[in-house]
């Protein structure tokens, strides 16, 4: 699917005013959405306390999760990069990002169920995402953002 038959699709559900979820990465290459009662049954969500997740895992076992974080010394360079380009003016706005790596002493499906995060989203069981800010909000019939990035 195109982004151009992707932006049709999700403008033609607004008007319609159908519920959806969507799912794109960073590098616009997986353009995904669903019609919420349609949404796989591989991909657990919570949105703002709106959830397709069982409420029978109300108690999960609690997970623990180790990181292995970049020295700070190869942080520096990369904030220090960000931070010059700034001041030339090639950006006003950037979200310094680093992969890390993680372990975790169980599923992702769990760690899904143990988090306390506002909006968060378990996919195919491989993928899970957390956020604690509300992208977009509605009211009064206008569209209002308020990322934090």
């Amino acid at each position: 699917m195109t982004i151009s038959e992707f932006q049709s699709r999700l403008n033609q559900w607004g008007r319609e005013q159908v519920p959806f979820l969507f799912l794109v990465d960073f590098e616009m290459e997986n353009l995904l959405a669903w019609k919420m009662d349609e949404v796989p049954n591989d991909i657990l969500f919570s949105i703002n306390d709106f959830s397709n997740a069982s409420s029978s895992k109300q108690n999960p076992k609690a997970v623990s999760l180790t990181k292995y974080p970049i020295s700070f010394s190869e942080y520096k360079a990369k904030f220090d990069f960000v931070e010059s380009k700034i001041s030339l003016g090639d950006s006003y706005l950037t979200n310094l990002t680093i992969k890390t790596r993680i372990d975790i002493d169980g599923s992702l499906e769990e760690l899904f169920f143990t988090s306390a995060a506002k909006y968060k989203l378990c996919w195919k069981y491989k993928f899970l995402v957390f956020s604690p800010e509300t992208f977009v909000q509605i009211r009064d019939n206008k569209i209002y953002s308020f990322p934090m990035k």
